[in-house]
C-alpha cells in the first residue's frame, strides 16, 4: 500500500509540474477584439451634426491602434440599411471577445427606452412604428450579447435634443424625451453615456469633437489605465470643459478588468495571477482569475484548463485544510504543538477546500468523523474506485473513479459498518462510494506549533498580496522554521457586481499570497480555506518550531 501511494504521489506532482508547462495552459493568446463605430451627421430633419463623423474617426483609429478588428458605418440613412451593416459585425464576434460599440449622432428616449437616430425619419411617428424607425439601444445590446462576448462596452455619444413627437393610440401627440434613459446592464456590460440620464450633451457643430468624445480619445488608450480611471478623468474633462453643463455617465455590472492598452507592469500582472491560480490546481481559482482577468493573454489557457482539467487533480493532499486551521485554535489555547487526523483512505482533498463552518466532533462516532470531514468537500480519488447506484456493496455499478479524479462529496450513510459518500462526478448524477473499514483508523500527524497569524494586506490593487508583507513575515523570517502555512479567506459574497468582484478580489488575492509563499515554503504545505466566518479580509496562519 505504501508503494501505491509513493507512487500516486509522484504521479501527481510530475501531473502538476506538467500542467505548469503545458504550452496548452501557458501559451499567450490575446483575446479577440472587435468595435462597430458609427458617426450619423447629414441629418435631414433634424440638427446636422459635422462633427459626428470626426468623432467615429477618431474612435475608430485609437481601438485599431490597440489591436481591435473595426468596421465603420457613416451616415446611415435608415434602420434597415444599419442592420445590414450589424448583422454582418455581429457574425464576425466570437465568445470571450472584448467588444466596443460607439456610436456618435442623435438620440431620444421614448417611454423609458433609448432610441438611436438614423439621417432619414418623419417628425411624427405612430407608436407602434417607433421601434422599426430608430434603433432600440437595449435591443442592439441583447443581440451582441447573444454573441456571448467576455465584455460588451457601449459608448454612446447620442443625448441630443432631438425634434419629433410620437402618435399615441388613444390619439395625441407627445415630444420625445431628451437625452437618453439608462439601460439595464448585462453581466459583464459597461454603458457610458455622453450625460446624465434625461440630459442633453454637446456635439461639435464646427466639425470638431464632442466634449465627450474629446475626453474619451484623451484617455482610452493610455499605456496601463483601467476602464474606472478613463471614466472618472472623462468626466472630469467633460464638467471643466463645459463648466459643469454636462457630466458624463456610466452604467455597468461588470467584474473583468479592461484595459485597452495593457503596460509591461499590467502585463506581468496577468502573468504572475495565472501562475498563481494554475499553482492551485482548483476550479474556483481558475474561474476566479477568468472573472477578473477574462480579457488578458492568459484567459483562452484558462478556459482550456476548465474544460480539460478542472474535473481531473494534478496535486492533492491527505490532510484536511479545514482541519489544519481548525487546529491553530485549540493548540494556541492549551499551548500545544498542532495535529491534525489523517485518514487512510482512498480519498484525498483538494489544497483550496470549501469551510463547512464547524470541525469534526472529537466524541462523535468514528465513521462521523470521517464522513464530516470529506462533507461539502471536492475529494480526489487515489485510485480506481467504483460507484454504486445504492450504499450497498450489491448495487449496481454506475461510476468508474481513475486515478485523479474529482468528486463533490455531498451526505454519507453508514451500511453495516462501513462509511458510503454520496457523491457527484464528472455528471450531475449521483452515486455512493464506499470507505472500507480497514483504512478508516486515522493516525495523528504533527504540523507544527502556532507560529503566528496576521491578516493579509493588499498590494498595488485589491487581487495583488502585499508582496512586502509576505517577504518580512515569512520570506526573511528569523528565529524559527515555519512548516506549514494556512490562508482563510473570508465568507464574503453579493447580489451586485461590485460585491461580487471585491469578493473574488479577496479569493485571488489569498491565491497570489500562496504563489509567493511557494517560493520558500514547499506548495505542498499551504492550504486554503475558503468561506471562513468572523474574519473579514485573508488570514494567514503559521506552524512551525
Amino acid at each position: 500500500m505504501l508503494r501505491l501511494f509513493v507512487f500516486f504521489f509522484v504521479v501527481l506532482i510530475s501531473s502538476a509540474v506538467a500542467q505548469t508547462s503545458d504550452p496548452r495552459f501557458t501559451t499567450e493568446a490575446p483575446v479577440k477584439r472587435f468595435a462597430f463605430v458609427i458617426g450619423n451627421a447629414d441629418y435631414a430633419t433634424a440638427e446636422k451634426l459635422p462633427g459626428s463623423i470626426a468623432d467615429a474617426k477618431t474612435i475608430a483609429s485609437k481601438l485599431r491602434n490597440v489591436g481591435f478588428d473595426v468596421k465603420e458605418l457613416d451616415n446611415f440613412k435608415d434602420r434597415d440599411e444599419f442592420l445590414v451593416q450589424f448583422d454582418a459585425f455581429l457574425d464576425s464576434i466570437r465568445p470571450g471577445a472584448f467588444v466596443v460599440f460607439y456610436f456618435s449622432g442623435h438620440g431620444f428616449t421614448y417611454r423609458g427606452e433609448s432610441y438611436l437616430v438614423p439621417l432619414q425619419f418623419p417628425s411624427l411617428v405612430d407608436a407602434d412604428d417607433v421601434f422599426y424607425t430608430f434603433l432600440s439601444a437595449t435591443a442592439l445590446q441583447d443581440k451582441i450579447n447573444l454573441r456571448k462576448p467576455g465584455l460588451l462596452l457601449m459608448l454612446l455619444d447620442a443625448c441630443r435634443n432631438v425634434t419629433a413627437s410620437v402618435r399615441e393610440p388613444g390619439g395625441g401627440d407627445v415630444a420625445v424625451g431628451k437625452g437618453l434613459a439608462s439601460l439595464l446592464t448585462a453581466r459583464n456590460n459597461i454603458i457610458g453615456f455622453s450625460s446624465a440620464p434625461g440630459s442633453t450633451s454637446i456635439g461639435s457643430a464646427s466639425g470638431g469633437l464632442s466634449k465627450y468624445t474629446e475626453g474619451l480619445a484623451a484617455h482610452l488608450t493610455t499605456p496601463g489605465i483601467e476602464i474606472n480611471e478613463v471614466q472618472r478623468l472623462t468626466v472630469k474633462d467633460v464638467r471643466d470643459s463645459t463648466g459643469g453643463r454636462q457630466s458624463p455617465w456610466m452604467s455597468s455590472s461588470f467584474t473583468v478588468y479592461v484595459h485597452f492598452n495593457p503596460d509591461e507592469q499590467t502585463k506581468k500582472v496577468y502573468q504572475v495571477q495565472w501562475l498563481a491560480a494554475l499553482d492551485r490546481d482548483n476550479e474556483r481559482a481558475v474561474t476566479d482569475y477568468l472573472e477578473l482577468y477574462g480579457l488578458g493573454p492568459y484567459a483562452n489557457a484558462a478556459r482550456t484548463w476548465l474544460a480539460e482539467r478542472s474535473k481531473k487533480a494534478a496535486t492533492f493532499t491527505r490532510l484536511s485544510p479545514e482541519e489544519i486551521d481548525l487546529s491553530w485554535t485549540f493548540a494556541k489555547g492549551n499551548g500545544t504543538v498542532a495535529t491534525v487526523k489523517q485518514f487512510k483512505m482512498p480519498l484525498g482533498f483538494e489544497r483550496t477546500a470549501s469551510s463547512a463552518l464547524v470541525g469534526p466532533d472529537p466524541g462523535a462516532p468514528l465513521h462521523d468523523r470521517v464522513a464530516s470531514t470529506f462533507a461539502n468537500q471536492t475529494a480526489i480519488a487515489l485510485g480506481p474506485i467504483t460507484g454504486r447506484a445504492a450504499p450497498d456493496a450489491t448495487a449496481p455499478a454506475t461510476t468508474n473513479l481513475s486515478f485523479g479524479d474529482k468528486i463533490k462529496v455531498e451526505s454519507y450513510h453508514v451500511q453495516s459498518g462501513i462509511v458510503w459518500l454520496k457523491a457527484v462526478g464528472k455528471t450531475s448524477t449521483s452515486f455512493w462510494v464506499p470507505l472500507p473499514e480497514s483504512g478508516i483508523p486515522p493516525r495523528d500527524v504533527t504540523i507544527g506549533s502556532p507560529l503566528e497569524e496576521f491578516d493579509l494586506l493588499p498590494g498595488p490593487g485589491p487581487a495583488l498580496a502585499n508582496e512586502e508583507q509576505i517577504d518580512r513575515l515569512i520570506v526573511n523570517r528569523k528565529g524559527s522554521q515555519i512548516k506549514w502555512v494556512s490562508i482563510a479567506m473570508p465568507e464574503r459574497a453579493g447580489r451586485s457586481a461590485a460585491e461580487q468582484k471585491a469578493a473574488t478580489e479577496i479569493r485571488v488575492r489569498a491565491a497570489h499570497a500562496a504563489y509567493l509563499i511557494s517560493k520558500v515554503i514547499p506548495t505542498g504545505r499551504i492550504s486554503l480555506v475558503e468561506g471562513v466566518n468572523g474574519i473579514a479580509e485573508p488570514r494567514i496562519r503559521l506552524f512551525g518550531n
